[in-house]
């Protein structure tokens, strides 16, 4: 199942994610919609990322596992003309569709180890998660889940209760992650055994600046959330 995860390549990996962002300052909401890809034993994963923009996240999971097969979907062509322009886009060597989401998802049959949704619709204050999520978005994406793949979704605080509840009822465990000083819950959905692993492997390693909990959970174990 690609969900196993081998100990001694979980420990180099976590070490190489907390390194990969060691210029900056604090953790950002893509390192935590990255760090799922090391919950996978597979040798090359197939990644979607739905709500490409400039290409952080798939930046930071090339990071973590160079192997990784990269798919990433963007509906606005302005958005990818900045990111090719500015964030060197393309030298990520990635397959980018320009087009809807869940058009995607309705229309591609591939299957992926972890799917990635970060998109939004709106702009400023006015920005959140568009109307076909929870569904019918997170259960096309189940359909496009290679068996014990993972379903990763970024959600403001706002709108996580039904989003959380939508998982819920689709896929057997969830964790959320959460990142200090943002507004943002993200949530891991996929098997009970993979799930519980990360989540201990998480545990031992200290990550800083996030936190990983089962929501629900009477305790919240905060994972190096004061910054040194």
């Amino acid at each position: 199942m690609p969900c196993r995860m081998n100990s001694c390549l979980a420990f180099i990996s976590f070490l190489q994610f907390q390194s990969c962002s060691c210029a900056r300052r604090g953790r950002f909401v893509w390192d935590a919609l990255a760090l799922p890809i090391l919950a996978l034993s597979v040798s090359r994963p197939r990644v979607l990322i739905l709500g490409l923009g400039g290409g952080t996240c798939a930046r930071i999971i090339q990071d973590l596992s160079p192997e990784a097969v990269i798919v990433g979907v963007e509906l606005d062509a302005e958005v990818l003309r900045v990111a090719r322009e500015n964030f060197d886009l393309d030298a990520l060597e990635i397959e980018v569709c320009e087009m809807d989401a869940l058009q995607f998802l309705r229309e591609d049959k591939r299957k992926f180890d972890l799917i990635i949704d970060d998109v939004f619709a709106g702009y400023a204050r006015s920005v959140k998660k568009p109307r076909w999520l929870p569904q019918p978005g997170f259960r096309l994406a189940r359909r496009r889940l290679q068996p014990g793949g993972l379903l990763v979704t970024n959600a403001l605080c706002r709108e996580a209760k039904y989003l959380q509840q939508g998982l819920q009822r689709l896929f057997p465990a969830l964790l959320r992650l959460r990142v200090s000083d943002y507004e943002n819950e993200i949530f891991l959905a996929g098997p009970t055994k993979c799930l519980s692993s990360f989540q201990e492997r998480a545990e031992v390693q200290s990550l800083q600046d996030i936190t990983v909990e089962r929501p629900g959970a009477r305790s919240i174990k905060e994972i190096g959330s004061i910054r040194t």
